[in-house]
């Protein structure tokens, strides 16, 4: 599923880049530039190139990817609002964060792992598997 974004990178670099994706803007709005530029324009533009450039880390941080979702978010909803003017009938979409897919997913994890362990101890009931987990936790330290 990633190979494709994996063409050309290095093992070192990030696979999704803030950086790289601004500079693939700035290039895909330079192509579409209907007139030519003045020696003033492209000047300004170096500038501001290098200081969005200079703004933008090479990685994406979970600052940065909460307010993606959030910018995404409000851009299906948009999509969706126009949407239902025509008739279609969709729902919104909630906010969340990615720290809150985060948590759900550890959720979702520790249910099935003690559902898991319940299966192998022979538990009926889930109460006495979660008091082996607690007491397990004195002694073990999760990674």
């Amino acid at each position: 599923m990633l190979a494709p974004y994996l063409i050309g990178k290095k093992p070192e670099n990030a696979v999704f880049s803030s950086r790289q994706v601004m500079e693939e803007r700035y290039a895909a709005k330079r192509v579409k530039r209907k007139m030519k530029i003045t020696l003033s324009q492209a000047e300004r533009e170096r500038k501001n190139a290098e200081k969005a450039t200079s703004r933008v880390g090479a990685c994406y941080n979970s600052k940065s990817c909460r307010r993606m979702v959030k910018c995404l978010i409000a851009r299906a909803n948009k999509v969706i609002a126009e949407l239902n003017k025509k008739g279609a009938n969709i729902e919104k979409i909630l906010h969340w964060t990615p720290d809150q897919l985060r948590h759900t997913t550890t959720a979702d994890a520790m249910e099935s792992i003690l559902k898991l362990a319940m299966e192998r101890l022979g538990h009926t009931d889930t109460k006495m598997t979660e008091n082996y987990s607690l007491t397990g936790k004195k002694h073990f330290r999760y990674c």
